[in-house]
């Protein structure tokens, strides 16, 4: 038990934490440089084409553009009227400033977190 929870990979103790990845405008060699790291790369592929269908059913039949934008079918006709646009704008910057407070708050958190806690340890030294 602990020697599983405690342990590092190889590559992790001999770089000193940093695993070369190829840049992201190699995304063929990066999904195989990904999936040569992760055992069970394949379990997630499930989950992807749920949710890739999930935002394709959204975009084409539910009005995603519409509520993001203001263009493309609305989700249901006459459901409701469209927000004007300094209200989708406010939204928009509001999501953005939670989303990085939220970040910088999970990142300071994980700065003081001790590092030989198992999980979070290995996850606050990079």
């Amino acid at each position: 038990f602990d020697k599983f929870y405690w342990r590092n990979t190889p590559d992790f103790e001999q770089n000193g934490g940093i695993l070369p990845a190829p840049p992201l405008s190699q995304p063929l060699e990066l999904m195989k440089w990904y999936a040569g790291k992760d055992e069970l790369w394949y379990a997630t592929l499930g989950l992807l084409c749920m949710v890739l269908a999930l935002l394709l059913d959204w975009l084409l039949k539910r009005g995603l553009c519409r509520d993001l934008v203001g263009l493309g079918p609305a989700a249901v006709a006459g459901e409701e009227p469209d927000l004007p646009r300094w209200k989708r704008a406010f939204i928009l910057v509001a999501a953005y400033y939670y989303h990085d407070f939220i970040s910088a708050v999970t990142h300071i958190s994980f700065d003081f977190m001790p590092r030989y806690l198992p999980f979070f340890g290995a996850i606050a030294t990079g």
